[in-house]
């Protein structure tokens, strides 16, 4: 997927603290992490993080954000090993998009969450929120 490609003056991820400025305009706040090159802007309840003036994830919890990573296709279902833009197509952008420590991304949709390993494959979901389109057939 093409995530630094914006649509329709979306947020993305990989797109540059400038673009994202004119589109949100100036943050709330701000919180610099320079040890790590870090650095996460609120809009409300809302945050994006950034790496190296990069955008890297976001917690959409005002539902403020323009965020988009592509739409949801009808009947698209993921499993364990998936790739991102299949979980794309089966689920649409999440409403959250963090990295852990190790390199593993978690996406989240209302309280359902789906883990990447660093590669960028399904490691595992948990279907809190019962609204995940997963492969019946398959096992967390």
């Amino acid at each position: 997927i093409a995530y630094h490609t914006a649509i329709n003056n979306s947020i993305v991820i990989g797109m540059d603290k400038e673009k994202v400025k004119i589109i949100m305009g100036d943050p709330d706040s701000v919180e610099n992490y320079t040890v790590f090159e870090e650095e996460i802007w609120k809009y409300d309840e809302s945050r994006i993080g950034f790496k190296k003036d990069i955008v890297k994830g976001w917690q959409n919890k005002s539902n403020n954000l323009p965020v988009y990573m592509g739409d949801k296709v009808e009947g698209a279902v993921f499993k364990t090993g998936s790739s991102k833009d299949e979980v794309v197509r089966a689920m649409g952008t999440p409403d959250s998009i963090s990295k852990r420590y190790n390199e593993e991304e978690i996406w989240v949709y209302k309280n359902s969450t789906v883990t990447f390993n660093k590669y960028g494959y399904v490691k595992e979901w948990d279907d809190a929120s019962k609204n995940l389109s997963v492969d019946k057939g398959n096992k967390h």
